[in-house]
């Protein structure tokens, strides 16, 4: 088994999607769908502050991040807000 990948970078949220954009053009940048998120969790442990977004398929994506309650919240808002647009 391989370790996961770590790769600096930027969140932009936005009314529909939630951007990553990598600090080393060599990596690719993606966005989710907003409905595509199923839940936004916290899984900090110990000094390592991660929040988890598990997507509709069952996949998940953690991100290492200060503030994580404040990035669940507005994900969610916004992930609720996306849904009433459709």
């Amino acid at each position: 088994a391989s370790a996961p990948r770590k790769v600096l970078g930027m969140l932009y949220l936005t009314n529909y999607r939630l951007k990553f954009k990598p600090a080393e053009p060599v990596e690719d940048a993606f966005s989710i769908f907003l409905p595509a998120i199923a839940e936004a969790g916290d899984v900090s442990r110990l000094l390592v502050r991660k929040c988890r977004l598990t997507m509709q398929d069952g996949t998940f994506i953690d991100f290492i991040r200060w503030g994580v309650a404040s990035v669940i919240d507005a994900v969610n808002r916004a992930r609720n807000d996306a849904r009433t647009l459709d």
